[in-house]
């Protein structure tokens, strides 16, 4: 695969490609801001982008083929690499809804631009059996150091900040029960 020839090469953005990789298959295939990525990955996106694993348009959102990300989703097999990576990218979601206010239409931009991809990240969470439906009080473990604890948190807030948009903004109230319910779980 193409991954295991970059991580294998000597370019010194190999690292950073490898992990931006594994972030974008998280998300929705369409449409991804690349400022949901560290500085050092989004450097990295050209290398991807020369091994034909994304694309990136003239706005800089990138684009990915729903085979890679599912291939990518696979290569994460242990619990810790899909919590870890799920903490970053829901963290990184959190902090850029946290910028939409339904009161305010200036801000609508910030809900079109992430709330499919907060979806798609707690869609994943609950596949991978890291959020369940109806959990337990003793499951809300307090916010480790990238452990679930910090998962559930980013997650919760998250959704709820995406409920907001779905529900106030594109009138879609499925989507904004299905993000309270992931936020309650």
């Amino acid at each position: 695969m193409s991954l295991d020839a970059i991580l294998k090469s000597e370019d010194a953005d190999a690292e950073d490609a490898g992990q931006a990789l594994r972030k974008l298959a998280l998300l929705d295939t369409v449409a991804i801001p690349l400022d949901l990525l560290t500085v050092q990955e989004k450097r990295a996106v050209n290398l991807l982008q020369e091994h034909s694993l994304v694309t990136v348009d003239d706005k800089g959102n990138a684009a990915m083929y729903a085979l890679t990300q599912r291939v990518m989703r696979q290569h994460l097999t242990s619990k810790a690499q899909r919590t870890a990576i799920l903490v970053a990218v829901a963290a990184v979601l959190q902090a850029k809804l946290a910028k939409f206010d339904s009161k305010k239409p200036v801000t609508y931009f910030t809900g079109r631009r992430y709330a499919r991809h907060a979806s798609a990240v707690a869609a994943h969470a609950r596949a991978w059996g890291l959020v369940s439906e109806g959990q337990d009080q003793e499951c809300r473990a307090p916010a480790t150091a990238g452990g679930a604890g910090s998962l559930l948190g980013s997650i919760s807030s998250m959704c709820e900040q995406a409920v907001f948009f779905f529900e106030a903004v594109v009138g879609q109230p499925r989507d904004a029960l299905g993000m309270h319910q992931m936020a309650l779980d």
